[in-house]
């Protein structure tokens, strides 16, 4: 609960206030019903000012420059995970209201079939270390096993112009014995996703099954 107390002070309470001590300041007594609307636009108006002007200071941010599809390649001598979760496409994505990163994704094996899927439950970003750590829930396809838990971290690396291109990372899921499973990453960029399946990004699964079979075939792409 506190993390929504400070959320609402912060995005509506605040800038509310601020919005209806101006509106009232520009406002007479002499209409009552034209001066409770101008309080409440200039309430409205200065809440999405200052929200607007909180994106443009954060628009930079780590969280944002990590934001898009990624192709995972698993890099580990965990038989399973090699087998079964050979590759994986993830989506990273900054939600602008709640403030916070989402992790999510499927895994494919080498024929482009969905083996897995999984969402993060819980995520830190440290920006100091270009890294985030995650709390994942997730779900092997074709088995009657519960959902899986685990956690796992990412570190990301930059080019000259400051954009994050690749990453390394790993997890320990029960759906492993919790032994680390390594992987690789790459950014989907609009070029790179024109390049493998003709499109600017991908739209659903299939067009990630498609990835994957022209993306395995590519070591020049892996990093």
């Amino acid at each position: 609960m506190k993390l929504n107390f400070e959320m609402l002070v912060s995005n509506l309470l605040i800038p509310s206030l601020v919005g209806l001590l101006v509106g009232r300041y520009i406002t007479t007594d002499q209409n009552i019903i034209i001066s409770a609307l101008i309080v409440i636009v200039a309430s409205v108006a200065f809440f999405l000012f200052s929200e607007f002007l909180l994106y443009l200071i954060k628009h930079d941010s780590f969280e944002r420059k990590i934001q898009g599809n990624w192709v995972l390649i698993t890099e580990s001598q965990n038989k399973n995970a090699m087998e079964h979760f050979p590759y994986s496409i993830s989506s990273i994505k900054f939600d602008f209201i709640k403030k916070e990163l989402k992790y999510s994704g499927f895994s494919f094996d080498e024929n482009g079939k969905i083996t897995a899927e999984w969402k993060s439950v819980f995520i830190e970003a440290r920006e100091k270390e270009n890294k985030i750590t995650y709390v994942y829930e997730g779900h092997i396809f074709n088995e009657l096993s519960d959902p899986t838990v685990g956690i796992g971290y990412v570190r990301f690396f930059s080019n000259s112009n400051g954009e994050y291109i690749t990453g390394t990372g790993n997890y320990r899921g029960a759906a492993n014995d919790y032994k680390p499973v390594y992987y690789k990453m790459i950014k989907l960029t609009p070029a790179l996703c024109t390049e493998l399946i003709s499109k600017k990004d991908i739209m659903d699964t299939s067009d990630m099954k498609n990835l994957i079979l022209k993306f395995k075939d590519r070591e020049d792409l892996k990093p």
